[in-house]
């Protein structure tokens, strides 16, 4: 049973790569929506990710305090719901090069 466990972390974790933020970086955070029939809203169509933000401060090792670069409003949000961007970009994962 203790193999079987070991096989299964060492394929779960064989391509996974730590990312660690920090203060200053540049970011996008996941949207957490619910849809609105009355209103016609269907959160399936919605935007996945807001932003960018930039990481204020960490209020522990894996959870930081966002400020949205243009309303400047901010949001408490987990390293997991975050993907790294530029503010420039469309967003996330839209790099030029």
């Amino acid at each position: 049973m203790e193999k079987a466990a070991q096989d299964q972390a060492r394929h779960y974790n064989l391509r996974r790569r730590p990312w660690r933020p920090k203060v200053r970086d540049t970011v996008w955070a996941k949207e957490h929506l619910l849809s609105k029939a009355a209103e016609g809203f269907a959160a399936k169509l919605a935007p996945r990710f807001d932003g960018p933000y930039t990481i204020k401060k960490f209020t522990s090792p894996v959870i930081c305090v966002l400020e949205h670069e243009t309303t400047k409003k901010e949001k408490t949000a987990h390293i997991s719901d975050l993907k790294p961007g530029s503010a420039d970009a469309d967003g996330p994962g839209d790099f030029e090069e």
